[in-house]
């Protein structure tokens, strides 16, 4: 007895461990190790990312270093410069000269002399001044040594440099770079600086003072750093106008472009600094900050291509590390997939062939790995087989559902109605006035039965179905003599359309024996068919006594069918459409009491009413 317990739990102990041998959990291991493959490459691509990033941290360092030394450079020569003018603005010899016209002319021309004087000592001891002088609005002015005159095809109101002190207000106005085409027979590039002279008597700007400044001194300032082979540096304005660009005249001609509007931007929020912009070989990085006491931006432009070189040959080693890692985790991941996906890759496939409704082929083909993934798949196969079972009987019930609300509608032809045709050809048949009624009467009732009940298709076109109703309503006017009338009009197209068998019958019926049949006088029933949108609309209205409110918000409520009594029809109707069709289909009823009523059907028209019959 102990003997075969012993054995039992040897057997147990062996099948257990077995069982654990082939648990999934071997394979997740094995995952975790070609994650850790994959975090190692993922380690080299941040690790170039970051070659990239210290490339370009160090090189933004090394620009902004260099721009603030630029800055500081302009910013002392502007000071220097702002320095000369404050020395010449303050002299009493230009207010003499220019506004007291009550001096004799020999003093005014003493101060006209001795101001003549100081421009000269500042021209020879400052070769980066290109022209000193003081213009008044009275017409008197002093340029240079002397010797220049003003340009007469030029007027000093329509210039920049003259206006911003002027009309703006500006104590001290520095114009971006220009041509001065001031003075006679001198064109010059050159930056100018200026400031209005104010009429010490009237205390009203009344002159302006002016020096220009050789271009070629800002450009010393700024070529003089070296910022790779193809970098360089410019330098803009609050409004975003050039100073200085070491190929101005490409930008002027359209044939280059910078992001100043991106510049500037970042200068506005605060965000002075380094950006990136531009694609392959042409990356750029732009390094911009302002200047406090000028207000220029100082943008330094370096490609990235140069900045990157030196990290060539780490980025080589990196790679070819990624590369070999990548490879040795391919080799796992191709041995793990062998044992792990194959099964589940199956079972994939044959989950989609069920989705497809395919269950005859929803079969794995790989009857192979872990314990878990065989119980799985043959639970799955076990799962496909209930549910085929079942929706083989729910489409069983489904037909006979169908066949049974079909069987209901037919017979809704009301007995009342066959007893009374019925009774009708007799009379007529006896009193031998009405042969030919009878004939036609008795026609009429043969294909209305030979229509509702020989055909056995739940779909049918809508001029096929009209034709029924037609029959129907022709017996019933020959019953009713001048009781009933009708007209039906259907667009040509809508006859082609497709509807749900003895769909309209059952209306037309209901419009006859609760409405009409109660009015004085005669009644008629309209019907149309038209289109929609992207439906068809079939309208039966009648001119009966119609509905109350309360009569419209109990039409589909679900009646208990008598013989002779009827009652199933609209409610029945309804839900076939909706059926086939979807909630947002079916009948709308519109009726007032003593105005009639009106039954819409409404329907998909073309392939997503084919689509109804699947």
């Amino acid at each position: 007895m102990q003997k075969g317990i012993k054995y039992e739990k040897t057997v147990r102990h062996w099948i257990q461990t077995k069982l654990q041998e082939m648990k999934i959990q071997t394979a997740v291991m094995g995952v975790f190790t070609l994650l850790i493959l994959v975090s190692s490459i993922a380690f080299f691509i941040l690790a170039l990312g970051f070659t990239e990033h210290s490339v370009i941290k160090n090189s933004e360092e090394y620009t902004e270093q260099l721009i603030r030394q630029v800055n500081n450079d302009m910013d002392s020569y502007m000071n220097y410069m702002k320095d000369i003018s404050s020395m010449v603005y303050s002299s009493r010899d230009i207010q003499k000269y220019l506004f007291q016209e009550r001096l004799p002319e020999n003093v005014r021309e003493e101060s006209c002399m001795r101001i003549t004087d100081q421009f000269r000592t500042i021209l020879n001891t400052r070769k980066d001044i290109r022209n000193i002088a003081v213009l008044g609005d009275n017409g008197k002015s002093v340029i240079n040594r002397g010797a220049s005159t003003l340009n007469p095809y030029i007027s000093l109101s329509e210039q920049e440099w003259y206006k911003a002190v002027k009309e703006e207000k500006e104590a001290i106005y520095i114009t971006p770079s220009h041509v001065q085409n001031m003075i006679y027979n001198q064109y010059d590039w050159v930056i100018t600086l200026s400031r209005g002279i104010e009429n010490q008597d009237t205390k009203e700007v009344e002159g302006v003072f002016l020096i220009d400044m050789n271009y070629a001194t800002i450009d010393s300032l700024c070529s003089s750093v070296s910022l790779g082979k193809k970098g360089y540096i410019y330098v803009l304005d609050k409004k975003g106008e050039i100073i200085y660009h070491p190929q101005q005249q490409l930008l002027y001609s359209g044939l280059k472009t910078e992001l100043i509007e991106e510049v500037l931007k970042r200068e506005t929020e605060g965000n002075q600094g380094s950006f990136v912009s531009g694609t392959g070989r042409e990356r750029k990085l732009y390094t911009a900050f302002a200047s406090e006491d000028t207000g220029w931006i100082v943008v330094g432009v370096s490609y990235m291509s140069e900045l990157l070189k030196e990290g060539q040959e780490l980025k080589r080693i990196y790679m070819f590390l990624a590369l070999f890692f990548l490879a040795v985790g391919l080799f796992l991941a191709r041995l793990l997939s062998r044992t792990i996906t194959r099964p589940i890759v199956s079972l994939d496939a044959a989950m989609r062939e069920v989705e497809k409704g395919h269950f005859e082929s929803a079969l794995m083909t790989e009857k192979g790995g872990q314990a878990e993934i065989r119980g799985l798949g043959e639970s799955f196969h076990i799962m496909v087989q209930e549910i085929q079972s079942l929706m083989k009987q729910n489409v069983k019930e489904q037909k006979e559902k169908r066949k049974a609300e079909m069987r209901a509608l037919q017979a809704q032809i009301n007995p009342h109605f066959l007893y009374n045709t019925l009774d009708s050809i007799i009379w007529m048949a006896e009193s031998g006035k009405y042969n030919e009624e009878v004939v036609r009467m008795t026609s009429a009732l043969s294909r209305l039965f030979r229509q509702s009940i020989g055909n056995e298709e739940e779909f049918v076109p809508i001029k096929q179905e009209m034709g029924y109703i037609e029959t129907y309503l022709t017996i019933q006017s020959m019953r009713y003599k001048d009781k009933l009338s009708f007209d039906i009009k259907l667009e040509e197209e809508v006859e082609k359309e497709k509807i749900v068998k003895l769909t309209l019958q059952p209306l037309v019926e209901n419009a006859i024996y609760h409405g009409i049949k109660y009015i004085e006088g005669s009644g008629k029933i309209t019907i149309r068919g038209y289109y929609k949108e992207k439906d068809v609309v079939i309208e039966i209205q009648d001119n009966g006594i119609g509905m109350t409110e309360e009569e419209l918000q109990h039409i589909f409520d679900k009646k208990i069918y008598k013989p002779g009594i009827g009652g199933i029809g609209v409610y029945n109707v309804q839900n076939r459409l909706q059926l086939y069709y979807g909630t947002e289909y079916g009948l709308l009823y519109r009726s007032s009491k003593g105005a009639g009523t009106t039954v819409y059907v409404r329907i998909p028209a073309g392939e997503e009413a084919a689509d109804g019959e699947n």
